[in-house]
């Protein structure tokens, strides 16, 4: 009896798992895999469902990324992002080179801000340069340096990716790694420069269409002296450069504790696209974060080199007016950053780096113009 029910069993069994691979067959439908427990995520041929885990503990739960990965690359790249990558690049920016100034040659070596030993051969920004010229040489890159006149024998720090169809069409993403003297800046802008770090070494594999420089920025804090001398030299080298994109003062947001990502253009058509292109990709792909325009009010940043030469650039930051109340004090530290907002504006920047990337282009269109006589001619910026 015990044989009979079993080999009956395993012939019901049988005939059921047939059926339903017929089912499978003939529908293919996420209606059917869903009702039998089969999840899209795993299902061969058919556009599976994209699942992204944010890094923010508030949202433990998973965000669906409805794409079809096999034809967009994008979230791919988004799920290769390293949260714990990003914190760690600010906290070293912060600990071992804060402040990121020409005059000191000591760190901070409490939360009060006092100077503590050892003194170092070199001054912090020099030394922090270095930091981020190693870590493009661990990425696979080989950087290089564009030496700033008569700035404290500082450098802006590079490193680029040549593409296979714009070789001369550069795509540059850039944040100023400099602070002044009376804060180590986690959000001015140790933050900006660990997501530029981290959108590099993430794409250091790919295959890119236009040129793609990172840069870490010297001298922002001290009339945009880096920004401005790298823009000089594009001037003279025949490059253009598709967009810029800037990254300062990430980690923190007008909105808290929503994240926020403000966009500031200059109100013309490529720079208003390029912000616009942030709220698209936002809503495409599931990244947690507000946005709107900003107005200026009086806030600068190196976004403005690339418009005093008419090339299309926008900056990314936590909101303006920039009213974080440490803002260029001793409290801008990993007490008050918000390495989530940092996170989700990386997120933006590198789905819109990629957006760019894909489109076809006209070298012509993005060569550098004459100085824009629209713009007043700043002396000192206040960001």
């Amino acid at each position: 009896m015990y044989k009979e029910s079993y080999s009956v069993a395993v012939k019901l069994r049988w005939w059921f798992l047939c059926f339903l691979g017929v089912l499978f067959l003939l529908t293919g439908s996420s209606g059917t895999r869903s009702a039998i427990g089969i999840s899209d995520e795993y299902w061969v041929g058919v556009a599976p469902v994209h699942i992204q885990k944010t890094a923010d503990p508030q949202y433990q739960n998973y965000l669906p990324i409805i794409q079809n990965t096999e034809q967009d690359p994008i979230p791919d790249y988004l799920d290769q992002l390293d949260f714990d990558r990003m914190v760690e690049h600010t906290s070293v920016l912060v600990n071992q080179y804060g402040p990121r100034h020409h005059d000191y040659y000591q760190v901070f070596a409490d939360s009060g801000c006092n100077f503590g030993p050892p003194t170092f051969s070199n001054h912090n920004l020099i030394r922090a340069s270095v930091y981020v010229y190693h870590k493009f040489e661990e990425f696979g890159y080989t950087p290089y340096s564009e030496y700033v006149p008569d700035w404290y024998e500082t450098e802006n720090i590079l490193a680029k990716k040549t593409g296979s169809e714009y070789p001369d069409t550069y795509i540059e993403l850039g944040a100023h790694v400099d602070t002044v003297a009376t804060t180590s800046g986690a959000s001015d802008n140790a933050g900006g420069v660990a997501a530029m770090l981290e959108i590099a070494r993430v794409l250091r594999n790919y295959p890119n269409r236009h040129s793609l420089r990172f840069i870490s920025f010297v001298g922002e804090e001290n009339y945009l002296k880096g920004s401005r001398y790298h823009v000089k030299l594009i001037d003279t080298s025949g490059e253009g450069v598709k967009a810029g994109l800037i990254m300062d003062g990430i980690g923190w947001s007008e909105s808290a504790p929503e994240h926020m990502n403000c966009l500031w253009d200059n109100g013309d058509g490529e720079t208003r696209r390029l912000s616009n292109m942030f709220n698209s990709v936002r809503n495409e792909y599931g990244i947690d974060i507000n946005w709107r325009l900003c107005s200026p009010s009086g806030q600068w940043s190196d976004n403005w080199a690339y418009w005093e030469r008419q090339l299309p650039a926008v900056l990314s930051i936590g909101g303006l007016p920039y009213s974080d109340p440490h803002y260029h004090q001793c409290g801008d530290n990993m007490g008050s950053i918000s390495m989530y907002n940092v996170f989700k504006t990386a997120q933006e920047n590198l789905a819109v780096l990629l957006k760019l990337d894909a489109e076809d282009s006209n070298p012509a269109d993005y060569l550098p113009g004459k100085s824009d006589p629209a713009l007043p001619q700043v002396e000192r910026p206040s960001h």
